[in-house]
């Protein structure tokens, strides 16, 4: 190999190692930023449900919250809100995964309570959202409406007359916010008002049409639904009165727009659910309240 020849490959080599090491020293000043920002704790998530929009507006909001602080979320749910054994079961088996934080919205709030003590003598925060506990002590707080608030001010909005006629088709009266739903529409009316309270049991639509075909065509003013899929039973039975009802679904919105439906009690679920996340952690007690929106045509 001539002198030149080695001349020439030597520096070739040493260009190399310098452009490696510019190149090098550009990937570890830009590499960081495409790396996702490394969970400092585990959140498990379970919800009631992922059946409806209002469970994904939910999810959403929670995984996005996760994503902005950097927390790892990990989220299940049983297959309806009815489906209380298995929620239970997602429950234990959270539990059992020692996070350091416990999301829930609970398809029943006297069953899980044996649960929330465990994970609280564990250690692990517990955060509640959609559906409260009557035992405050069982968790560090609770992220969402007031339920009782928003049905009363819905109510107060109508500005109805003393003798106004009113059907309330409630879910489950034994779960706390759909209590609470019921109750703050019927404080927020006249206390002349004439009111019908109907329970709608395993998200039936045909009981919540049946119920309005035999009592909404006897002269009823306000038809008032306590859960979303309640709200298309009622409008398939086309009564005369107004329906009102929780939460903003496409198909309730579908409903508002056609004229169908006078009002939609909007919970802001995507923010209830990102509040959940981003407060989390933190040592927080105090109850978190999302405002509602009344949204009419």
């Amino acid at each position: 190999m001539t002198k030149d020849r080695m001349l020439t490959i030597m520096a070739a080599f040493a260009f190399g190692l310098l452009l490696g090491a510019s190149l090098f020293s550009m990937i570890t000043t830009i590499w960081p930023r495409m790396i996702p920002v490394k969970a400092s704790n585990h959140i498990e998530v379970v919800l009631m449900a992922l059946d409806s929009d209002s469970w994904y507006a939910y999810k959403n909001g929670l995984e996005q919250a996760g994503i902005h602080i950097g927390v790892d979320v990990s989220i299940s749910a049983p297959p309806t809100e009815e489906s209380i054994a298995e929620q239970l079961t997602l429950i234990e088996r959270a539990i059992e995964r020692k996070p350091k934080t416990l999301i829930l919205a609970p398809c029943d709030p006297v069953a899980v309570l044996p649960l929330l003590k465990r994970a609280k003598d564990s250690g692990i925060e517990i955060v509640l959202f959609d559906s409260d506990v009557e035992d405050k002590s069982y968790r560090d707080y609770f992220t969402g409406i007031s339920n009782y608030n928003a049905a009363k001010t819905a109510a107060e909005y109508l500005d109805v007359s003393d003798d106004v006629k009113v059907l309330i088709l409630c879910k489950n009266l034994n779960a706390t916010d759909h209590r609470d739903r019921m109750q703050g529409f019927i404080d927020g009316l006249p206390t002349g008002a004439d009111i019908t309270i109907k329970e709608v049991y395993n998200d039936s639509r045909n009981q919540a049409h049946s119920i309005v075909m035999d009592v909404a065509y006897k002269n009823v003013d306000i038809i008032y639904c306590t859960a979303a899929y309640i709200v298309g039973g009622a409008v398939a039975a086309e009564p005369t009165g107004r329906i009102i009802g929780f939460d903003n679904e496409s198909e309730n919105q579908s409903y508002l727009d056609e004229g169908k439906q006078y009002m939609i009690i909007d919970q802001n679920l995507y923010n209830i659910g990102y509040a959940a996340v981003a407060n989390s952690g933190k040592g927080n007690k105090q109850d978190i309240e999302i405002e509602v929106a009344l949204i009419t045509k």
